[in-house]
């Protein structure tokens, strides 16, 4: 029996040892053998509130603050909508550029731990960039909010409920980020133009097997017909059966009372019909003034101007990071490269605002 009480002290003990090192060592944590460049420390200050701890550097004090009062007051919306209540505190950190976020160790794992490349465990923080423009700003903290409450929700923030999760629980992308996405931003026009091209399509057949950015507008507009036919409530009831069964599908058929596929060929004809409608009002574009085609999903087109004269048009292309600037004549098609530069990053964020054209 003594035995056996000192092989518990000794397991309690090994136990504290890891969670103290996590808490107070969190640099080395994140850095130990992944390090990142870095070109500058930063002296990190902090607000907090009732449900937030928002970290920043420099001379952002109003807008840290500001910040963290619009989450407070997007946060009962968003729970509310979810049906679910946070384990702890959220943390924020607020980097000035994106510049510097690139070069953060803070996030280097992301927000997620992943153990034998399968299981995800998830971390209470985000970390935001300024982009410079307030609407945007806002846009980005309810989204980074939205996506950590969710995956709180669906995969847990106790270790038990890690653990259980882990192996029971297997989400599609489209359901995930998709929630996400629709927690945030509710409908918007992004997603209504893109679903309503996607079901005039033949990729509307493999709609739920699209990836990254595409699974999230997939998803936002599955949940976004879900409200406008069964309601706000639906949501919740969804995800909080989803937590129980581990799976959508059934989740779906229990609470809205219609199978999947069923639901599926109706947010089809739902989208199909809008389309219709909106295109009675619009004059087709000639394939002679159309830009250049892009085969990969990660390609932006972030700027297009038109030259004084009207003959020709300038616009940026964006590469996860890497950019070109191409002038296209209006007249014979041609298209020049007048400027690329910038480098690929890999599940970073992504410098959109550059380059600026004039």
């Amino acid at each position: 029996m003594i035995l056996m009480s000192k092989a518990q002290r000794l397991v309690g003990f090994s136990i504290l040892f890891l969670v103290v090192i996590g808490v107070k060592a969190q640099h080395a944590d994140e850095t130990f053998g992944r390090n990142r460049i870095q070109y500058k420390s930063f002296d990190w200050k902090y607000f907090n509130s009732e449900n937030f701890d928002l970290y920043y550097y420099g001379e952002r004090t109003k807008v840290a603050k500001e910040a963290i009062q619009y989450l407070e007051s997007e946060f009962d919306r968003i729970t509310d909508l979810l049906g679910f209540y946070p384990y702890q505190k959220t943390k924020i950190f607020l980097y000035n550029s994106i510049a510097d976020l690139q070069q953060s160790n803070v996030g280097l794992n992301r927000n997620r731990y992943q153990v034998s490349g399968e299981t995800e465990f998830i971390k209470p923080y985000v970390e935001i960039a300024h982009p410079g423009n307030l609407d945007e700003f806002k846009r980005e903290l309810l989204y980074k909010m939205s996506e950590l409450l969710v995956n709180e929700m669906m995969f847990g923030g106790s270790l038990r409920d890690m653990f259980t999760s882990s192996v029971l629980l297997n989400l599609p992308e489209w359901f995930v980020e998709g929630t996400a996405n629709y927690v945030a931003y509710g409908w918007n026009e992004e997603m209504d133009d893109y679903v309503r091209q996607l079901v005039s399509s033949k990729r509307v057949n493999r709609a739920l097997r699209l990836q990254n950015r595409e699974a999230a507008l997939v998803g936002q507009s599955v949940w976004n017909y879900i409200v406008e036919k069964y309601g706000k409530s639906s949501i919740n009831n969804i995800l909080n059966y989803t937590r129980i069964i581990r799976n959508e599908e059934r989740s779906i058929l229990i609470t809205l009372g219609v199978p999947f596929k069923q639901l599926m060929n109706d947010w089809r004809n739902f989208y199909s019909a809008q389309d219709e409608r909106v295109r009675e009002s619009y004059t087709k574009v000639h394939d002679s003034i159309q830009l250049t085609k892009q085969k990969r999903h990660q390609v932006t087109f972030t700027t297009v101007k038109i030259s004084p004269d009207g003959k020709s048009v300038a616009y940026a292309i964006n590469d996860r990071g890497k950019f070109t600037v191409r002038v296209k004549s209006l007249e014979n098609g041609k298209e020049t490269v007048i400027l690329s530069g910038g480098n690929k990053v890999i599940k970073q964020t992504v410098e959109y605002r550059m380059p600026s054209s004039a």
